[in-house]
């Protein structure tokens, strides 16, 4: 298997320092030298008078969504669309066959990522959030069908998204298009966080990208911790909650954290950095 370039994506606001942190350390812990040809980060100017402190991950720093679509109501629920807006302007920097893992910044691996032999135009995924939430196939398929060209072949798959450059660059205009679509078309505030999952469903239908579901990635409470996970999605974590950490890392209380791989990394983080 060919090296993985893991790309997370977070914006200059203080919120994400301790996540860029804990990603990179994690990162250079598991891959030593080779840690800085295996990451980018994607750093969006969300905040364009912040003075944000140095990134010592390679990354690239981009505009934010709103530069791209200035007639568009600036509402905070919009934010998830930094993603494929901030991937966009960075795609340029690989070759089509290069494997891209795509991610939240609210992740980390916590083992070597295994060979997964993705195939050009296809995208290997954590479809988890498919029964957790965004139930794109059941009741909130109403959502993304009016989008639908084709016949329905997604899977409700999200981050990581594993794939080659040529096949995001082959997604992510249509990607970004259905977004925007979707979140015109839906109401409720949660609905329209979850729109940047629904549109990548679209995307990927409407342009026969195949979608291949694996069970590599471990969320807190909502799945089981398995040998098969190597990354992290603490987005719901009740011990390691995202949102606390931001102003009151010094208090985390690790001591009761459960025993393995996930926790012990975050462990070992917080004792370097607290």
């Amino acid at each position: 298997m060919r090296d993985v370039i893991s790309i997370p994506v977070a914006a200059n606001r203080s919120v994400f320092i301790n996540q860029i942190s804990l990603f990179w350390k994690s990162h250079q812990d598991l891959y030593g030298d080779s840690a800085n040809k295996k990451a980018h980060l994607i750093l969006v100017e969300q905040e364009h008078n912040l003075a944000f402190p140095p990134v010592s991950m390679p990354h690239s720093f981009v505009k934010d969504w709103f530069e791209f679509f200035p007639r568009t109501e600036k509402e905070f629920g919009l934010s998830p669309l930094n993603m494929q807006i901030g991937l966009k302007q960075v795609l340029h920097l690989f070759d089509d066959d290069q494997l891209i893992e795509f991610l939240d910044c609210d992740m980390f691996h916590f083992e070597k990522m295994p060979d997964l032999d993705v195939k050009p135009n296809e995208f290997v995924t954590c479809n988890f959030y498919e029964n957790w939430h965004l139930r794109s196939l059941s009741e909130h398929k109403y959502i993304v069908e009016p989008l639908l060209t084709e016949h329905s072949s997604y899977i409700g798959g999200f981050v990581p998204i594993i794939g080659h450059a040529g096949t995001f660059k082959k997604i992510v205009d249509d990607w970004i298009d259905a977004h925007i679509k979707l979140y015109d078309s839906v109401h409720k505030h949660d609905l329209k966080w979850w729109c940047g999952m629904f549109a990548f469903q679209v995307a990927c239908s409407n342009l026969k990208v195949n979608m291949r579901a694996e069970d590599i990635c471990y969320i807190p409470v909502q799945n089981k911790f398995s040998s098969n996970h190597y990354i992290g999605h603490y987005s719901c974590d009740p011990y390691f909650n995202k949102n606390k950490i931001v102003d009151d890392l010094g208090h985390l209380y690790t001591n009761n954290f459960p025993q393995n791989k996930y926790y012990s990394t975050i462990k070992n983080w917080h004792l370097n950095h607290a």
